[in-house]
């Protein structure tokens, strides 16, 4: 669970050093913005890297698709969103 601990600091950092915490001024924008988040990490870190890196390098298994884990990683990026645009100001 820490990998989504740091993977929330790196949606903070984008936000902030991306400029882009001005443009999301209400808690529905900030929960898009990291719904879309959730998506992209789900496209590239659990569909293509996370089955390569259990598989010991072999790209049968790529890319991973399961619907139970992309209704997560949106769940988590639209709850990451929400929260921080809660805890931020």
């Amino acid at each position: 669970m820490s990998h989504g601990a740091i993977l929330g600091i790196g949606f903070a950092v984008v936000v902030e050093l991306g400029g882009l915490d001005d443009t999301l001024d209400t808690n529905l924008k900030h929960g898009g913005a990291a719904f879309v988040y959730g998506l992209c990490l789900w496209g590239f870190l659990a569909a293509v890297v996370m089955p390569i890196w259990v598989s010991g390098g072999s790209t049968a298994g790529v890319p991973n698709i399961a619907t139970e884990s992309i209704v997560g990683h949106m769940i988590y990026g639209t709850s990451l969103g929400v929260a921080y645009s809660v805890l931020a100001d």
